[in-house]
């Protein structure tokens, strides 16, 4: 059963398929809990199903990269909570299937975040080079430093912080207001 989740996002109601994921639970912060992690999204089909939706709301709504990265984001907060290890495997893993070169990093206590590599500068946030490229991590990690799950996915692209054409979210009207000099 294909349960759906209604979201609204920047003002546009959306409605993405959440994958069965009962009982998702990482077995620690170890590089072999997350790769059982992500085994069970990768042979999670039901995975694919949020994907589709997330990139046909993406191309209706015309999303830039971050735009998209950010409906990722808030998809995800209804499969496992913010700012948990599992909620930054199931991002990261969507950000991978939607074609992002991403890796992550383990902070020093014992928090995933996904790292997206970016043809432009990210503030605020660390970013790691590897192979001529800067990863940025989505969510702040307690300190600069960490450990960086080494791995690549061939084929990926890097993050466009471009914005080529304005998204098309719903327009509600707020109150009219007169202003006087």
């Amino acid at each position: 059963t294909v349960r759906k989740h209604k979201l609204v996002y920047y003002g546009t109601p959306l409605e993405v398929s959440l994958p069965d994921l009962a009982g998702f639970r990482l077995a620690g912060a170890s590089e072999n809990s997350f790769a059982d992690g992500w085994k069970r999204l990768r042979t999670t089909p039901s995975v694919d199903n949020m994907l589709a939706d997330c990139l046909a709301a993406r191309r209706s709504l015309q999303l830039p990269d971050w735009g998209y990265i950010t409906l990722l984001d808030r998809a995800t907060d209804a499969l496992a909570t913010p700012g948990s290890n599992e909620h930054a495997l199931i991002l990261g893993y969507l950000l991978h299937q939607s074609g992002f070169k991403i890796r992550y990093a383990i902070d020093d206590s014992s928090r995933l975040h996904p790292l997206i590599a970016s043809e432009g500068t990210m503030y605020d946030r660390p970013g790691y080079a590897f192979d001529g490229l800067t990863y940025y991590a989505y969510t702040k990690p307690s300190s600069n430093a960490a450990r960086i799950c080494d791995f690549d996915y061939p084929g990926s692209q890097t993050m466009r912080l471009a914005i080529d054409k304005a998204p098309q979210f719903t327009y509600a009207p707020g109150e009219t207001r007169q202003m006087t000099a």
